[in-house]
């Protein structure tokens, strides 16, 4: 595309604007000349913006609105500056067609915007910046599957995506542990870059629970979940070539120590019970100690008493956040206290919306602004047709992960195995907080759907295994 414009207009063109933007601010003319070099970029080398968007859209979402931009993330203009270079350029290809999770994705996405303007229309609810950014949440994470599904549909490349991907967790797990020790400005830089209201200050004590380069811990522990159980599937891999071990030892104990930082238990349950259907799967029980031994040691060796207590907080009742009605309760007060927001504030709603649902926004009614519940929120955007869109949908992806499985391709295999393991542990997660909806945890995921292959030659029913590799005859025949 390049090639057919002079290049005296190109730096024209490219000057005229970095001017103009510079005389109404200087910041507006930084961050102009820094679009317009990834504009040129991105049109020349589509594959390198893709690489760069699997590599920061899942760490930025928790960068403040207006960073750089009004009114904008960091990681909306990455998504939606790199779809507009990567969709709009890449024409019909036969990685481009679609497939049935691609037909279920845009479903949901469909549902998720039209019942909200819906639902607006027909109660009044005003669309406040904030409901509108809920009902587009899903339409920047569509665009980011179908940007790196059409930048990388070659085996090599998205080997290469998912060594970005991993390696991009490094920095996350650094700037955890630093805010968790309190080390130098970290806390402070957090709070300002993120606007968190629930980051621990510097003279934060008690109960510490890092929230890294996010909002919300919350945030923080579903996208390391995610990391974890991708770096434990390739490391129970013996032939892939994502990333060599020495390499993925570390990340995954830097990830798994940082998840402790979070003092998140349902996370710390879900990757715990991740690891372990990987390793039976794998039939590998020895690394599966080793590992978690490991990330035990260090991680409990100096955050062990702050996650202490966290549990017994929880297991006492100690915990100032959650006041309920009833005290005695055989339930964890968290959990307790979930039911019973469920039970007297959003059931009541849920029940007189079943059909399309209330929309994105809350009633006066709920004094409780967080669902607490993946369930609870599609009931209440989009009611019953939603919900049931979310279910086709994850069924479509159990269906491609499984696929995947039956790669000949080594980094296909660990993908599928990281996603079917990925269903089942966010299956439990998403009772007591929205992960699908939230920042990380959906970024990281949908760039895995993105990295599944189109089609898989399948290597027969013993391939089906994660740990059995196919051998040079399989493959050529």
């Amino acid at each position: 595309m390049l090639s057919l414009v002079p290049t005296w207009l190109v730096v024209v063109a490219c000057a005229a604007a970095t001017g103009a933007a510079t005389s109404v601010r200087p910041v507006y003319g930084a961050v102009t000349a820094v679009a317009i070099a990834v504009l040129l970029v991105g049109l020349a080398r589509p594959t390198a913006i893709a690489y760069a968007l699997v590599a920061l859209a899942p760490i930025t979402p928790g960068l403040r609105r207006g960073l750089v931009v009004p009114n904008l993330r960091i990681s909306e203009i990455l998504i939606a500056g790199s779809a507009a270079l990567v969709i709009t350029t890449a024409g019909r290809t036969a990685h481009g067609r679609w497939r049935a999770l691609d037909g279920f994705a845009a479903l949901y996405v469909a549902l998720t915007l039209g019942l909200g303007l819906i639902t607006a229309t027909l109660y009044g609810h005003s669309l406040s910046t904030d409901n509108i950014n809920k009902l587009l949440g899903p339409v920047q994470f569509f665009l980011l599957y179908r940007t790196v599904r059409l930048a990388l549909p070659q085996p090599e490349q998205r080997s290469r995506a998912l060594s970005v991907l991993l390696l991009s967790s490094a920095p996350v797990a650094l700037i955890t542990v630093l805010q968790q020790f309190n080390i130098g400005p970290t806390r402070g830089w957090i709070i300002a870059l993120t606007a968190s209201v629930t980051a621990p200050g510097s003279g934060a004590s008690g109960i510490i629970r890092a929230t890294g380069p996010f909002a919300h811990y919350h945030s923080l522990a579903g996208y390391l979940v995610v990391i974890i159980l991708l770096a434990v599937a390739l490391l129970f891999t013996p032939d892939q070539t994502v990333l060599r071990r020495r390499l993925l030892v570390p990340l995954t104990a830097a990830a798994g120590i940082a998840l402790v930082c979070t003092a998140t238990l349902v996370t710390l349950a879900a990757g715990m019970v991740g690891v372990l259907i990987l390793a039976i799967r794998a039939r590998q029980p020895f690394k599966l100690l080793l590992l978690l031994g490991g990330v035990s040691l260090a991680g409990l060796t100096g955050i062990g008493p702050n996650l202490s207590r966290r549990v017994s907080g929880q297991l006492e009742g100690k915990l100032p956040t959650y006041t309920l009605k009833a005290t005695q309760s055989w339930l964890p007060p968290n959990v307790a206290f979930r039911v019973q927001v469920w039970r007297d504030q959003y059931l009541p709603v849920v029940n007189q919306h079943l059909l399309l649902g209330y929309g994105p926004g809350v009633p006066a009614s709920v004094t409780w602004d967080s669902t607490e519940s993946l369930y609870i929120t599609l009931l209440m955007r989009g009611g019953v047709p939603l919900l049931l869109a979310f279910i086709g949908l994850v069924i479509a992806i159990w269906m491609a992960a499984r696929a995947a499985e039956r790669s000949p391709e080594s980094q296909d295999r660990a993908l599928g195995m990281t996603l079917t393991t990925v269903v089942i542990v966010m299956t439990f997660m998403h009772l007591i907080h929205p992960y699908f909806t939230d920042a990380g945890f959906p970024h990281a995921l949908w760039i895995l759907l993105a990295l599944l292959p189109s089609r898989v030659r399948s290597r027969g029913r013993a391939g089906a295994q994660l740990l059995v590799p196919a051998t040079r005859d399989e493959i050529r025949a």
